[in-house]
């Protein structure tokens, strides 16, 4: 699946819709999100869009797990709110193929770039492209151990210390 640039955005409700499918189903399986923090970014960039596609400035990191969660949910929950009318053997696929397309050449990460990666990395091997999966899953545990998340970090708030440790243990089960 070719990624067209600029990436087009998807419309705001429907977005919506599959964050709120998220919520409801799959969260409980994979609970990496700082929704406070996941939902102003997800508005900056809808209100910053001039032409309906990603706007300038956008942090990658970002881009990649917004689309991530997107293809994610409607791969996994398979709810016909979502995705009645498209083929459910394809569905959400056109969202993973932004994050797959992204490079990770950057020299500062962030959390967002390891919540995409297990995504693509869950994606993968929930595909059988387990080769591509243990790539995914070695770059991502990478950005993991560069972030500190191994590591029990003092000083920082108990809610984000927490929030690391889960995407840490996440990037550890993923990668067995």
């Amino acid at each position: 699946m070719k990624v067209q640039y600029p990436v087009t955005l998807p419309d705001r409700a429907f977005a919506e819709q599959v964050l709120d499918v998220f919520r409801e189903t799959l969260e409980k399986m994979l609970y990496i999100m700082n929704w406070p923090e996941f939902e102003e970014n997800m508005d900056a960039m809808y209100r910053d869009s001039t032409d309906g596609s990603v706007p300038p400035g956008t942090r990658d990191s970002f881009v990649r797990f917004f689309f991530g969660i997107l293809g994610f949910t409607m791969i996994w929950s398979q709810d016909d709110r979502i995705c009645r009318g498209r083929d459910r053997s394809y569905v959400g696929h056109e969202f993973i193929a932004v994050v797959y397309a992204m490079p990770l050449s950057v020299t500062h990460f962030h959390l967002d770039d390891v919540r995409a990666g297990l995504q693509v990395t869950f994606w993968l091997k929930s595909a059988h492209f387990l080769e591509l999966a243990h790539v995914w899953s070695g770059a991502t545990i990478k950005i993991a151990q560069e972030l500190g998340l191994h590591q029990e970090l003092e000083g920082i708030p108990s809610t984000i210390r927490d929030e690391r440790r889960r995407v840490w243990w996440y990037c550890y089960v993923f990668d067995r």
